[in-house]
């Protein structure tokens, strides 16, 4: 069975989810990082309203949580987030992960791993366009991008809370929620103040 977390659409004919699926003996290998996987990241894109099953992919990752789906009139450019966890001895490491695929509408979008500078799990992810995103996550842990995901660049947002949505209004203005009811916004002129 599969838990989805996460759930986009640009049109409302495609639609594409993000959530976890069972991994079962090899395919829940990654050779010295594998202790503990059970599950492994799952993205899917329904067409049709989301009716019809069109693509379904498994990663490497424990689990994504979030995935935005955005156009600048072109190709939908797509991301997800989450975290991949694993276990050597008595030593859990982890690694947040962000996945981008340069065409969301294709039959079977490649989704390519982007480096995101973080170990904290990922939660959710906003753009305002194809370039221009912001990421939340655990920790007060906030990363944004003006290249589509090229850098990623680490924010301090002076609290260790759990930031768990965001949402990118604008290239310069974004608003991040999370535990404690905790509520933030961004206005970004030429560096960013929170």
């Amino acid at each position: 069975d599969v838990d989805l977390y996460g759930v986009d659409t640009l049109n409302g004919v495609q639609v594409w989810m993000a959530g976890a699926a069972p991994c079962v003996g090899a395919e829940c290998d990654h050779g010295a990082d594998s202790g503990g996987q059970t599950t492994k990241g799952y993205l899917a894109k329904y067409d049709s309203g989301g009716s019809t099953l069109s693509s379904s992919d498994k990663l490497d990752s424990n689990m994504l949580n979030g995935i935005d789906v955005v156009t600048d009139g072109g190709t939908p450019v797509g991301y997800a987030v989450g975290h991949h966890s694993y276990y050597v001895s008595t030593t859990t490491y982890a690694n947040g992960r962000v996945y981008k695929t340069a065409d969301a509408s294709a039959a079977s979008p490649a989704w390519t791993l982007q480096t995101s500078g973080t170990s904290k799990l990922l939660a959710s992810v906003s753009f305002s366009s194809t370039t221009d995103g912001f990421v939340t996550g655990s920790d007060g842990r906030i990363i944004h991008t003006r290249d589509g995901g090229a850098k990623w660049y680490a924010e301090s947002l002076g609290t260790n809370l759990g930031m768990m949505s965001v949402s990118a209004v604008g290239p310069r203005k974004a608003y991040v929620s999370g535990t404690n009811g905790s509520v933030l916004r961004a206005l970004r002129p030429y560096y960013f103040t929170w």
